[in-house]
């Protein structure tokens, strides 16, 4: 609730969200005058910031067409179904039998930055290895997966240093088979993204309220909950506050 010094009480002319942006609902409750409507933050609940480009670098980065991966001439891979934030999706990544490997490779779109989490699901032979490409080039371990990691939803600590890309492998290890398997028997080493994500930073959210013109304010009022700090802001342009 904000009041002038005339006691009456201002409407804001808008309220602004980010970055959840057009995905918030009930907004408006933010300034309805109302103590018992209340508006909930979305980037940071239940693993809502992966759907958020935002603060999920790698958003529909293979739809875009950023991504890769062995066997490219596979055209029902589905691959862009690894970066679309859906749990019920995933891209198939074939072995390629001539140099017996499986890999898929997830540049960021914007260029390196530095991650703060890493998260990934899917379907994974035994030995799959899920590595970050530093911006010097150099590979860093996140984790080895194997089929009892399969399904499960993984976030692993981000690293210190700019990340370019993202990579997933496997690589058999039989001269002979090469990666050849049938209904699960022998060298199987082709896998399945669900979801691939990589956190740029701590999940925040702001909210702006345009009241159309300066005003000199005599009180403010607000409540929250649920976050591990807040703060309130004036400003006169919208840009410095």
């Amino acid at each position: 609730i904000i009041g002038s010094c005339f006691g009456a009480i201002i409407i804001p002319k808008s309220v602004a969200p980010w970055p959840t942006d057009s995905v918030s609902p009930n907004v408006s409750a933010v300034a309805d005058g109302d103590w018992n409507t209340q508006w909930t933050a979305w980037p940071c609940r239940a693993g809502g910031w992966r759907g958020n480009s935002v603060l999920n670098v790698m958003l529909n980065a293979c739809a875009r067409g950023y991504c890769s991966q062995s066997c490219s001439m596979i055209q029902d891979s589905k691959l862009a179904s690894a970066t679309d934030n859906s749990g019920y999706t995933g891209g198939f990544v074939p072995m390629s039998h001539g140099d017996g490997k499986a890999w898929v490779i997830f540049p960021f779109q914007n260029g390196p930055k530095t991650v703060t989490k890493f998260f990934v699901r899917g379907m994974w032979p035994v030995g799959t290895v899920f590595e970050a490409i530093t911006e010097a080039g150099e590979a860093k371990e996140i984790a080895l997966l194997g089929p009892e990691l399969s399904y499960l939803e993984l976030e692993f600590p981000g690293l210190a240093v700019p990340i370019a890309q993202l990579r997933i492998r496997a690589v058999s290890k039989d001269g002979v088979m090469r990666g050849f398997c049938y209904a699960g028997i022998g060298d199987c080493k082709s896998f399945v993204v669900t979801e691939v994500a990589a956190q740029l930073e701590d999940c925040y959210e702001q909210i702006s309220l345009d009241f159309g013109s300066a005003a000199v304010l005599q009180k403010l009022e607000t409540t929250f909950s649920g976050a591990v700090n807040a703060t309130l802001a004036t400003s006169l342009n919208g840009l410095t506050f």
